[in-house]
């Protein structure tokens, strides 16, 4: 006869994300203190043309691609069956979080 679980994967799942939130807040409070208290010196110069160019390319295409898919996701089928399907549910989700977990941003 098996033996009943006595913890249920859904809380072990939650624990681990738990902690993986955890270590996350740690880090961003870590690298914050850094910051404030041994501020780096100031960039040299005006950011090489390059630079600047390849930014506006890549503003342009994310922004492009963040439209393109909401309209695609989310818009289209909101208005054809007056209901967000579950693509529609995570690129919503991913849009909420997606400030805090860009690994660009840092």
């Amino acid at each position: 006869m098996p033996q009943p679980r006595t913890t249920k994967p859904v809380k072990f799942w939650a624990l681990i994300g738990c902690a993986i939130w955890g270590v996350s807040d740690l880090h961003l409070v870590e690298v914050g203190h850094r910051a404030l208290l041994h501020p780096r010196a100031q960039w040299p110069g005006a950011a090489p043309t390059v630079m600047k160019v390849s930014i506006v390319i890549y503003l342009v295409l994310q922004w492009t691609a963040f439209v393109w898919l909401a309209i695609r996701w989310v818009v289209k089928p909101w208005l054809r069956d007056r209901r967000i399907g579950f693509d529609g549910l995570l690129f919503i989700a991913w849009a909420g979080f997606f400030w805090f977990w860009d690994p660009m941003g840092t």
